[in-house]
C-alpha cells in the first residue's frame, strides 16, 4: 500500500510540473524557463545550506534540553527538505520548497506532517496488535459428552 501510495504521489508530481511547464512555456521563452530553474536550484541549494549549518550549530548552544535539541533537528531536516524541493526542478517544488525555507512556516508544515504520521502509525500498531478476544465478541466454550439410555429401546428419547 506504501509502494501504492509513494508511486502516486511521485506520477502525479510529475504530471503537474510538466503541464506547469508546458503553460508556462507558452506565456515564457523557453530558455528563460530553464534559467529560472537552475537559478531556483542553486539559490535554493545555497540558502538550505545556510540554515542547514545554522540549525545544527545552535545544538551546540541548546544544552541538555531536549525539547530544543529536536527543534533543531526538526528544522535541519526541514530545512535539507527544502533543499531538496528547490534542487528538483518545477515549480509546484520550487514553491514548497520556498516555504519550508522559512522557519515559521517550516515548523507549522513540519508539526503537522509529523502529526499525520504519528497517527498513521498509532492506527498501525493498534491494527497490527489487535487480539481476537476482544471485550465485544463472546465466546461460548463447553464440552459435549452423549451416554445412551438403556431404558431406550426405540433410540426416540433424546441424549443426555
Amino acid at each position: 500500500m506504501r509502494s501504492f501510495f509513494f508511486l502516486t504521489l511521485l506520477t502525479s508530481v510529475a504530471f503537474i510540473e510538466i503541464f506547469l511547464f508546458i503553460q508556462a512555456g507558452s506565456y515564457i521563452n523557453v530558455f528563460i524557463i530553464f534559467a529560472l530553474t537552475v537559478c531556483t536550484a542553486l539559490i535554493g541549494l545555497s540558502l538550505a545550506k545556510k540554515q542547514i549549518i545554522l540549525a545544527f550549530s545552535d545544538i551546540r548552544h541548546t544544552g541538555n534540553t531536549r525539547g530544543a535539541f529536536l527543534n533543531h533537528i526538526v528544522d535541519g531536516v526541514g530545512a535539507l527538505g527544502a533543499g531538496l524541493l528547490l534542487f528538483l526542478p518545477g515549480f509546484c517544488t520550487d514553491l514548497i520548497g520556498v516555504l519550508l525555507l522559512v522557519p515559521p512556516l517550516r515548523r507549522i508544515l513540519l508539526s503537522f506532517g509529523l502529526q499525520y504520521f504519528l497517527e498513521r502509525a498509532h492506527a498501525q500498531h493498534l491494527q497490527k496488535n489487535q487480539t481476537f478476544n476482544d471485550a465485544d465478541v463472546t465466546i461460548i466454550d463447553g464440552e459435549f459428552k452423549s451416554t445412551p439410555n438403556p431404558e431406550d429401546i426405540d433410540k426416540t428419547k433424546p441424549l443426555t
